[in-house]
């Protein structure tokens, strides 16, 4: 009969639809859970004793269920030659609690690939000096040929991890390559730009500058660092002619560079947003709005070489 078929159509049509929803949404609760756990190695290996920032320091929640008693006895200062020698130990011992958390992670779906922090986890590794890490993760797919800028070998050689750098041409074929100058905005004098003259490139670079000086202040503002880069780019700013300063301005990622300098401070956010023409502020302020949301997710885009 003509309206059963309509019935068992409607039915099979309606249990395609749940299957669908139920793998979207199988399928949403492991990405999500993938990306926790890769955030939990982050956050465990970066919160380790010696994988500091040359600056400041992280801003992460620690993982709840990474607290190796062997990292805090490291913490307590020697009393005496036999304890310094186990406080050696102790350090030796952390880094085997480490590797065994990423192993828990792994099995959670971490992605060791992943970028965060200037770096992958082996890149994190490498810097930090936890060669047994490293040689790990190798061990379980991270990617030593992973590279925003430099791969696992140039960071190798750069830090003197002569083992792993060894290790790194020898058994992953990683070959040597001329080194290359890296240079970071927040390492540049903006008032070094030609103010009155800016070319499309300076303003990218002016732009790149400022997001660096915002990021400053927002995790370090009373650094003297960071005084002294915003001291800069006001200098470069008040050198700007009107109509350089709005065309720079006029850009997502330096509305929201703004925004976020002035972010404790309405006043002082309503007398910035002030110089800049109503029409630009409100065609950019949504996307900088997302941009000041999201807008450190990357830094590595930030950085740029020169020969």
């Amino acid at each position: 009969m003509p309206h059963v078929s309509r019935y068992r159509a409607a039915c099979s049509a309606i249990g395609r639809a749940v299957v669908f929803a139920t793998l979207m949404f199988a399928s949403a609760g492991l990405h999500a859970a993938s990306g926790k756990a890769t955030d939990e190695a982050f956050a465990a290996l970066l919160s380790m004793p010696g994988a500091e920032p040359e600056e400041g320091r992280w801003i992460f929640p620690v993982p709840e269920d990474f607290k190796p008693e062997s990292a805090q006895e490291s913490e307590s200062e020697p009393e005496s030659e036999s304890e310094s020698e186990s406080g050696q130990v102790s350090e030796a011992a952390s880094e085997a609690e480490l590797i065994a958390y990423l192993a828990k992670k792994k099995k959670a779906g971490a992605d060791f690939n992943a970028y965060r922090h200037y770096g992958t986890l082996l890149h994190h590794a490498i810097r930090a000096g936890f060669t047994a890490t490293a040689v790990w993760l190798l061990e379980n797919g991270a990617d030593p040929n992973k590279s925003r800028y430099e791969n696992a070998l140039a960071l190798s050689l750069r830090y003197q991890r002569d083992d792993l750098a060894r290790l790194l041409q020898e058994r992953y074929g990683l070959k040597t390559t001329p080194v290359k100058k890296v240079v970071y905005p927040h390492d540049i004098d903006p008032t070094t730009l030609p103010a009155k003259n800016l070319s499309a490139s300076d303003i990218e670079m002016a732009r790149k500058i400022f997001q660096s000086t915002a990021w400053g202040m927002r995790d370090y503002a009373k650094s003297d660092s960071t005084r002294k880069r915003v001291k800069q780019w006001t200098t470069f700013v008040s050198r700007l002619p009107s109509g350089a300063y709005v065309k720079l301005m006029d850009d997502d990622s330096a509305l929201a560079s703004l925004v976020t300098m002035h972010a404790d401070s309405a006043a002082e956010l309503d007398k910035a947003l002030a110089d800049l023409p109503p029409k630009l502020v409100k065609r950019r302020a949504g996307a900088a709005c997302r941009c000041t949301h999201r807008g450190w997710q990357q830094p590595e885009e930030r950085i740029f070489a020169v020969d």
